[in-house]
């Protein structure tokens, strides 16, 4: 009796090892069009996959480097020619030279299906939108101005760091890619290698220090963007270590019409604002459209324009970082990829 006891037990097992198997799928098929792919002149990549039988899955694909994430779904028994063109779900963006992993899953377990495609250029996303050149950061001696062997100072053609020629106190700024935060987390670039930062107490109770672009030495930004302000958007990516202390004012100079120089003067033209508190954690897009800015309350510094939203005449834009409570506590900033769009906000696929 007890020799047929473990007879049935074991008969058991092994029928419910086979229902096991028979549920959860096989993958009779898993290919990739390429595993190298050029982004950045219209390359995609095509998957196909066939499976046992229809189940619910999940292709997801994951930049070794950048974290960047694509993820595709569906119900079948096969999918052909999911087209993938190198853009991500989550905050990252992939990198140039870096290797992607395409893994299949069923049901959220592992099918044990992996694919490695090498990304030899990523996609164009400038060209969604009105982008601040050198605005990734990614060309240092675009950005940051330096004094000679002579002494002789030279500003940087594109964006001026409030700090210099003339340091400002108990603050850093500069471009960088292998940040640490308050937090002791490494701060990888939302895209790119590179991002901008300021961080300190700086040397006044509420401001810390900034960094200007001028617009005007692109014309495409200025004749561009339409006089609507409802029709534009602002965006830009923030670093948040979930600090309230923190604020970046993003602000957009106009040359008004009725303004006494050709170009931004504070003391008669506009500045819109948007105020963001860094109380977020990890890199975040803000997007805000130009109608829903606020006007300086400086006098001196934009808030003596004819107060009237101009878009068109926007020539130059600042990010700023201000302590919001605690003046005499470090604050930091990190910022990356300014780009103004029309009609909606700034999206990166």
């Amino acid at each position: 009796m007890k020799n047929i006891f473990i007879y049935l037990i074991l008969s058991l097992v092994l029928l419910s090892c086979k229902k096991y198997k028979e549920k959860h799928n096989n993958v009779t098929t898993f290919t990739a069009s390429s595993n190298t792919v050029d982004f950045s002149s219209a390359g995609r990549v095509d998957f196909n996959a066939s499976f046992s039988h229809s189940t619910n899955w999940t292709l997801t694909i994951t930049g070794e480097q950048s974290g960047a994430v694509s993820t595709f779904t569906g119900t079948s028994s096969s999918f052909q020619n999911i087209e993938w063109k190198g853009y991500s779900d989550n905050q990252s963006y992939f990198m140039q030279n870096e290797k992607a992993i395409a893994v299949l899953t069923f049901d959220g377990r592992p099918s044990g299906a992996i694919l490695m495609i090498t990304i030899t250029n990523v996609p164009e996303f400038k060209t969604n939108g009105c982008f601040a050149s050198y605005g990734d950061f990614e060309t240092p001696s675009k950005v940051i101005g330096y004094i000679d062997a002579g002494g002789m100072t030279h500003y940087s053609y594109y964006w001026a760091e409030f700090n210099f020629p003339m340091p400002i106190a108990n603050e850093t700024q500069g471009i960088d890619s292998i940040a640490i935060d308050r937090n002791g987390s490494k701060i990888d670039a939302v895209q790119g290698n590179n991002y901008y930062y300021i961080k300190g107490v700086g040397a006044q109770p509420e401001f810390v220090s900034g960094l200007q672009y001028y617009a005007q030495f692109v014309p495409t930004i200025s004749t561009t963007i339409p006089a609507d302000p409802s029709r534009v958007w602002v965006n830009f990516y923030l670093y948040g270590s979930g600090d309230e202390n923190a604020e970046v004012d993003v602000e957009y100079q106009e040359a008004d019409a009725d303004g006494s120089t050709p170009y931004y003067q504070g003391s008669d033209d506009d500045t819109w604002v948007a105020h963001i508190t860094l109380k977020h954690k990890g890199w975040k897009l803000f997007s805000v459209r130009y109608s829903d800015l606020i006007v300086s309350s400086n006098a001196a510094l934009g808030g003596s324009g004819n107060h009237i939203m101009e878009p068109n005449k926007i020539v130059s834009f600042s990010t700023e970082l201000l302590k919001k409570t605690n003046s005499n506590a470090v604050v930091e900033m990190y910022f990356d990829y300014p780009i103004i769009t029309v009609d909606g906000p700034f999206k990166p696929f």
